[in-house]
């Protein structure tokens, strides 16, 4: 690097340097916004215990936590947070938000993403104390994405001294539903936002809940989650962990899937049920039961969707092995990399609006 390439470095860290210290002393006083304040919205969330010290936030329903767990899914992946974000509007120059650790709950690597009126302006923040500038100080909308598999309970913001929050408008947007295993959890990205249910509802600009949790097995015990939903799009990618991890043959859980395709279709007609068979991986066979091969699995369920189409004209497949192709799409030996993930969000959005002309 040359003289002058590193003058100007210099000179850029020492502005930022010294506008960071500047807004801070606008912090005078306390200014404190309580998680139950009317101006906050959640949203990507099904269940909620908001007092005027904390928000615990969760994306599967009361219901649901009391009675529908039946073994195929884990409680502290389940409180986990995938696609749950936290919106405000105001036009404070420093906006310091408060998190705490969210008890029995998994809690692998934070990552915080911040959206300024829609653009992205922070990202990969894993402290539970962060602060975000608006040296501007007109007023946008935020929006802060919580860690997608490290649970978080919202404690509040700070803004500057004088400052208080705007009313949100109310939008309404269709709803995007997503449910499967760690692939629409999002393992193998490091956040929300590279996730390919984030991806499908930021394309089509809907709103979404993920119903997805690393290590679950089909169940159709998830229907509890939908009661008073009227779901647009709902995409199901599940039986990775039936194929590798149960003793049964996979030929049991066939049923079980036909039903919960089956029960969506005809409890949701207004909405469009994308069933996406296994993608690529280089697991081949059970590793409980080698008679359980993924192939079986692939082909078993891509006939219950043909055969289901039959009967509702709202279910439509994507062939997830003509869309994650090769190992270059993966992390690991199943889980997308970003590129994987975004080249099936991208697959599931073709195939919505090739089916809404």
């Amino acid at each position: 690097m040359d003289r002058i390439k590193i003058s100007l470095l210099l000179v850029f860290c020492s502005t930022i340097f010294m506008v960071t210290a500047q807004e801070k002393s606008s912090f005078v006083e306390s200014n404190f916004i309580k998680p139950n304040d009317s101006a906050l919205r959640y949203n990507g969330v099904l269940f909620s215990k908001v007092t005027e010290s904390e928000a615990e936030l969760y994306r599967y329903t009361e219901d649901f936590f009391n009675a529908g767990f039946d073994g195929t899914l884990e409680i502290t992946r389940a409180r986990t947070q995938p696609g749950i974000s936290i919106s405000f509007k105001t036009n404070s120059p420093l906006i310091t938000l408060k998190f705490d650790k969210l008890e029995n709950s998994q809690g692998r690597k934070r990552r915080f993403t911040v959206f300024k009126d829609d653009v992205k302006v922070y990202d990969f923040i894993s402290d539970l104390e962060f602060t975000i500038a608006n040296p501007s100080k007109e007023t946008n909308k935020w929006e802060v994405y919580l860690p997608h598999f490290s649970g978080v309970k919202f404690l509040g913001l700070e803004l500057s001294a004088g400052y208080t929050l705007s009313d949100l408008p109310e939008v309404k947007k269709p709803l995007y539903v997503a449910i499967g295993n760690s692939i629409t959890h999002g393992v193998g990205q490091s956040g929300t936002v590279d996730t390919y249910p984030y991806g499908v509802a930021d394309a089509l600009g809907f709103d979404y809940v993920n119903l997805a949790t690393g290590g679950s097995e089909i169940s159709i015990e998830t229907l509890r989650n939908f009661d008073g939903l009227s779901p647009r799009l709902i995409t199901v990618l599940w039986g990775y962990n039936d194929v590798t991890y149960e003793a049964d043959p996979i030929s049991g859980v066939l049923p079980v899937y036909e039903t919960l395709i089956s029960s969506l279709c005809s409890r949701f007609p207004q909405a469009d049920i994308i069933c996406v068979s296994q993608t690529f991986t280089t697991t081949v066979v059970g590793k409980v039961n080698p008679e359980n091969r993924m192939d079986v699995w692939r082909n078993g369920s891509t006939a219950v969707i043909e055969k289901l189409q039959k009967q509702y004209d709202n279910l439509h497949l994507v062939r997830g092995l003509d869309v994650v192709t090769s190992e270059a799409d993966l992390k690991d030996s199943v889980h997308l990399n970003k590129q994987g993930a975004k080249k099936l969000a991208a697959a599931i959005v073709a195939k919505y609006q090739a089916e809404n002309k």
